[in-house]
């Protein structure tokens, strides 16, 4: 928690991800990866929502896949850097 200014509530937050995937007899798919990031949120107190949300994530991961019918692998390597804003409105009372 930040502060709290005019019933809206701001927080700062730190992400830590971690990944790992392991096959099984019907999904053959193997993985690992992981990431971190930083972000931002508020929340209205009075009306109990989030109005905002924003992060900056980045990940590294590898997938391994195995299709057994035609006894061939695939591999890939992913990086990726997300950025998202999210802004909400309350819908509901």
């Amino acid at each position: 928690l930040i502060s709290i200014e005019n019933n809206i509530a701001s927080f700062d937050m730190d992400y830590a991800i971690s990944m790992d995937i392991t096959g099984s007899q019907n999904v053959i798919a193997n993985g690992n990866g992981g990431g971190s990031g930083k972000g931002n949120f508020t929340y209205d107190v009075v009306n109990k929502y989030f109005p905002f949300n924003e992060s900056n994530i980045q990940m590294q991961a590898m997938m391994q896949f195995y299709n057994p019918a035609e006894n061939q692998n695939i591999k890939m390597n992913m990086k990726e850097n997300m950025h998202s804003i999210v802004r909400n409105e309350k819908l509901f009372q």
